[in-house]
């Protein structure tokens, strides 16, 4: 029945398919229901392509087998063209990378981009908090860094937003600490605000 409602024309049906199928999961589901889940990924709707992608969280979790074969559509789901979808995948993949960051390095490329494109302050905590994770692990990661964070500390006025920058900011000053003395600018910031 679960996989018939996920294959219903009407996506309402779909997306309550799905917000009870991720209540529910257990390891059997994940692994019966992981490709007919993935392939909703690729729905012409971006209603149906976001909460695909949020399922898959529970379906790792549930199936961690499941990850590799999805993780390519879920990385295209970063450069979606709806805000929704790609907030949904930036989401997904921050929470995996709390568990193993280095596996996420990758996909730093994606990240920073986003990063300096993106006006959702939600998206940003969630990008800056992944780029904190994964700067002591590329300390060249951590240079490149600086001066779009610092940006992002004269011109935001959200305080959540700030917060995480200037958090960021100091472990990428920590992990890169060879080079302290050409960053002080950036350290006077961080402790004005």
């Amino acid at each position: 029945m679960i996989r018939k409602d996920l294959n219903s024309s009407s996506m309402y049906e779909v997306g309550i398919a799905m917000s009870g199928l991720s209540c529910f999961i257990n390891a059997d589901l994940a692994r019966d229901l992981a490709n007919d889940i993935m392939s909703l990924m690729t729905s012409t709707k971006p209603y149906i392509r976001k909460r695909a992608v949020l399922l898959l969280y529970k379906v790792f979790l549930n199936n961690p087998d499941a990850l590799k074969p999805a993780f390519p559509r879920l990385r295209e789901k970063l450069e979606d063209p709806d805000p929704g979808v790609q907030a949904a995948a930036v989401n997904v993949i921050c929470e995996l990378a709390r568990r193993n960051p280095k596996n996420y390095l990758p996909l730093a490329p994606i990240f920073f981009r986003l990063m300096t494109t993106s006006a959702n302050n939600w998206v940003l905590i969630k990008i800056i908090k992944l780029f904190g994770a994964l700067t002591p692990l590329e300390p060249r990661l951590g240079k490149k860094l600086i001066e779009p964070l610092t940006n992002l500390i004269h011109s935001t006025s959200a305080m959540s937003l700030l917060y995480e920058c200037i958090n960021t900011v100091i472990a990428v000053l920590v992990s890169i600490s060879s080079g302290l003395p050409n960053h002080n600018a950036s350290i006077q910031l961080c402790v004005q605000k």
